[in-house]
This record gives structure tokens, sequence and C-alpha cells, in this order.
């Protein structure tokens, strides 16, 4: 006597029959593996409970039919579902499915296993090319039935538009947040703060001396590549608890308003809900600027000077004789010497001939125009220029 079983439907047994299976009769049939693929968007106690009781679930569920092995149960937690980059566990079970050690693959529903409708038919057609079936519980479809791709078409853009429309929801959260003047800031990753019990930006005493050495010997000459060396030197922390310092990392620092306790709202805004690409806000979106929010680490007055200084260095200088040079305060004479003959400012150079010496040349003699050097000024050699600058000692 043929007995079919409730849970899987007529189509799918005959497809496993081709396969060399029988998942019809309950007498000796071939092993089928059977992966379980399970998936909560945060990872808060109630979503864990939920990824808990899924994962038990299946166990069960794959445990009551004597002709399944159960292959392994994957889950990927605190993970949204419309991009693969982070959902390690797909990946995994992917690759697995490409191996050849998996059969089957069971999940919750189309929203469960992908929202982004091009990515979730990409998974099922790459899988049904090789003879690899999923079947959604929630909706009953099975990706071996002829009419399963229509129907996960209609589920998995009904699954897309419920996410964007949860997206639209949070921005529109976010944006009655900034208007009231709510700070939300991130402070796992946040030198220099942390929070207290209430949820209140709090100093974190030692990160914060690391925060103040970084702006005052910017104030003191220092490049910002000089700053990051000289951090990764003592085996300083960046906030993200690393001792691998970046330029671009104290450039962040240094122009952060939250150092002096101000909160500018909505530097960054996503443009794609499905990709979460972020990008820069400048003026696409309103922005909201918060002052005192919490307690300053810089005063107000040495952050503006810091900002003014970025800039100068930015801009450059032009030179008597018209010429816009670069700021570069790495070295001691750097926009002290200037040319009597031209204006232009002096840069420093290496000559290695006979020996290593540094020497100081004006910027129109090195920099030639199509009519040759524009300046032809004799270079001066660093020593001298320490012996006319320095005091004497005798």
């Amino acid at each position: 006597m043929i007995r079919y079983r409730n849970d899987i439907d007529e189509n799918t047994n005959i497809w496993f029959e081709g396969r060399g299976y029988n998942i019809g009769f309950i007498d000796d049939v071939k092993q089928l593996r059977v992966a379980a693929y399970c998936r909560v968007s945060t990872d808060n106690v109630a979503q864990s409970e939920s990824l808990e009781n899924q994962r038990q679930h299946y166990q069960e569920y794959i445990n009551r039919h004597p002709n399944w092995q159960l292959a392994r149960i994957y889950f990927d937690e605190g993970i949204s579902g419309t991009k693969l980059n982070h959902r390690n566990a797909l990946k995994e079970l992917l690759a697995d499915c490409h191996n050849h050690r998996i059969d089957l693959v069971i999940t919750k529903s189309i929203s469960r296993f992908a929202r982004n409708t091009i990515d979730c038919l990409k998974y099922i057609r790459d899988l049904k090319a090789i003879n690899v079936a999923i079947f959604f519980e929630k909706e009953n479809i099975n990706t071996m039935d002829a009419k399963g791709e229509v129907l996960i078409t209609i589920m998995a853009s009904l699954a897309q538009q419920e996410s964007e429309s949860l997206s639209q929801n949070v921005k529109l959260d976010l944006q009655y947040r900034y208007q009231q003047g709510k700070v939300l800031i991130n402070h796992n990753h946040f030198l220099g703060y942390t929070k207290d019990k209430d949820g209140n930006l709090v100093i974190e005493p030692e990160e914060a001396k690391t925060v103040k050495q970084i702006f005052y010997s910017y104030l003191q000459g220092m490049t910002m590549k000089q700053i990051a060396e000289s951090l990764k030197a003592d085996g300083a922390l960046t906030g993200g608890k690393k001792t691998n310092w970046h330029s671009s990392g104290i450039a962040l620092i240094l122009k952060n308003e939250k150092y002096m306790g101000d909160a500018l709202l909505q530097k960054t805004y996503t443009v794609d809900f499905l990709t979460k690409k972020r990008v820069k806000n400048n003026g696409i979106m309103p922005q909201y600027y918060v002052e005192n929010d919490h307690p300053a680490i810089i005063p107000k007055s040495v952050f503006m000077q810091v900002q003014n200084l970025i800039r100068w260095r930015h801009n450059g200088i032009t030179t008597k004789n018209g010429k816009r040079r670069r700021i570069n305060s790495k070295y001691c004479f750097s926009q002290r010497v200037y040319c009597g003959k031209c204006g232009d400012i002096f840069q420093r150079n290496m000559w290695y001939n006979p020996v290593k010496v540094a020497v100081w040349r004006c910027a129109s003699r090195i920099k030639r125009s199509k009519k040759g050097r524009c300046c032809m000024i004799r270079n001066i050699k660093e020593p001298l220029l320490k012996t006319a600058t320095l005091p004497s000692t005798s």
C-alpha cells in the first residue's frame, strides 16, 4: 500500500522518485540528506528564543521521517535578509549544496530565506540546476514544483515590499527622533566615551587622554600621519580596541564635533534599503545640530582652532610670486624659509651624493616650466640653516 506524507506534496515525491529516492513509501528507502535554514533579523532575547525554537522544530520535524537524515541546521542571528554579505550560514548552506552534501533544504518562509526578490530567485535557480529542492513551510511551496517559481516570485516580491515598508518606517522614526533632538550614538566604537546605566554618554578617562593627545599634537604642528604613527608606537587603542592607527582615522576624530559636546545628526543616510548603502548627506536630507548634548572632552575654543588649522593646511598658502603651495608642517623649517629672489617657499629634499644630506630648495627651482627653471637661487643645506637659526652656545 502506497502512503504519501501530508507535509510534502505529491510533486515533491515524484521528483525524489526520479532521483532514486522515494519519500512516499514507508518501507526500505534511500536516506535523504535534509538541511534546515533559520534566520532572525535582530539579536535581542525574544528573537534568540525564536531562533532556538526554530532549531528544535526542525530537529523534531526531520527526525519524524525515517528516510530522512539530518545533514545540518544552519542559522543566522541578528542578520538582515535583504543581502547576502554577512549571512555566513546561508553561504555555507549554498556551498554544501554545490558540494553535493544536501538533497533537500527546508525553511520556515520565503521572507526568512531572503527579502530580496532577485537574490531569492537566483539562489533557488542555482540549487534547482543541481537538483537540490527548497521547501517553504509557511507558503507550502516546493521549488521543484512546476508552479513553484511563479508563486515564489509573487511571494518574494511581497517580502521585499514588506522589507521596504519596514525600512521606511525606521527612517520616519529616526527623523522624528532627530527633530526632537534625541542623539543616537553607537558608543561601542566611540573613542573617549561609554554609556552609563541610564544610557547617557559619559567620558571614559583613559580613552579621553588619547583623544586629547590627538588634538593637542595636531595644534603643536604634527601631521595626521605623524600622530597615527606616534599612537601606534605607544600601543594606544583605537575606538575598535585595536592598535592599527591610520591618518584617515585621526582626521575623523579631529573633525568630530561630538568631542566638544555637540552633535550633528544625520551626517549620512541610506540610499538603498536592499544594499544598505549609506552616503554622505550633502543637503539631500535635513540635518539637525544639538548643542551641549553630552560632556565635552575638548573645549570648544580648542576644537575651533583645530578646524581652522585643518582648513589652512588643506587650502595651502599663496606665495609672493602668486604660486599656490601645499602646507607641510613635517619639518622644523616648513613654511618658515622663503626665497629672497622670487618670494616662493623653500621645500626640503634629500641628496645622496656623495653623502646623504637634507637640502632646502626654492619650489620654483624644483618645478620646471616650459621655459625651464623659474628661479635659479642656490640651494641651502639643512645644517647651515640650523647653524644660522639656532642660538650660539658660546
